[in-house]
């Protein structure tokens, strides 16, 4: 009789042994689990500063020389108020200075950067740029009064010509992707030309 208990005992701890190695399988998958996934969140937390930062830059750099961009005077053998030599949604030029300095602005290879016209490489760069657009509000009647943005229906894609001297704001928006996070900012610049508020 006493084989027949010992074989009895036997048979509960072993199924004691496959649910504790059940239950150990499934805290260590779950540890692996978290410790994945704090490794996730670890690697996006120090990589999206970086792409945020370098779009940031990136707009930053155009929205600069488009706050100085001069207004040009009659009397200065330039169209009055242009401050702007090319509009398209990719690329941008704009005059930098009073005599006339240009900069251009697009990507070239991956990399957005900044180009003069009295220099064959660029002044600046910022690499991983994948996407740099530009959207650009007119007003041919000078009636743009508006302390808030104008809606998606009045920006366009690009502007040639004598209508060049009717920009009066600028969206730009710039996209940076690296290491598979990408980070995007945008920002609306009013031209010098743009009308003041009227009361």
């Amino acid at each position: 009789m006493k084989a027949v208990r010992s074989s009895k005992r036997l048979g509960a701890a072993l199924s004691e042994v496959a649910v504790l190695a059940v239950l150990v399988g499934i805290v260590t998958s779950g540890a692996f689990q978290l410790a994945s996934s704090a490794e996730r969140t670890s690697r996006f937390e120090s990589g999206f500063p970086s792409v945020r930062s370098d779009a940031i830059r990136a707009v930053s750099l155009i929205a600069s020389d488009l706050r100085r961009a001069p207004e040009f005077s009659e009397g200065s053998g330039c169209d009055p108020h242009l401050s702007i030599g090319r509009a398209s949604g990719d690329s941008l030029m704009v005059y930098s200075s009073a005599n006339r300095t240009r900069r251009s602005y697009e990507i070239k290879n991956g990399n957005f950067e900044v180009e003069g016209d009295r220099s064959n490489s660029a002044l600046d760069a910022v690499a991983d740029v994948s996407t740099l657009k530009f959207r650009y509000f007119k007003s041919a009647d000078l009636a743009y009064n508006k302390t808030d943005t104008p809606d998606d229906a009045s920006w366009v894609s690009s502007v040639t010509g004598s209508d060049l001297k009717s920009i009066t704001a600028v969206k730009v928006t710039a996209t940076v992707t690296r290491g598979g996070l990408s980070g995007t900012y945008t920002t609306i610049v009013r031209m010098r030309n743009s009308p003041k508020k009227v009361g």
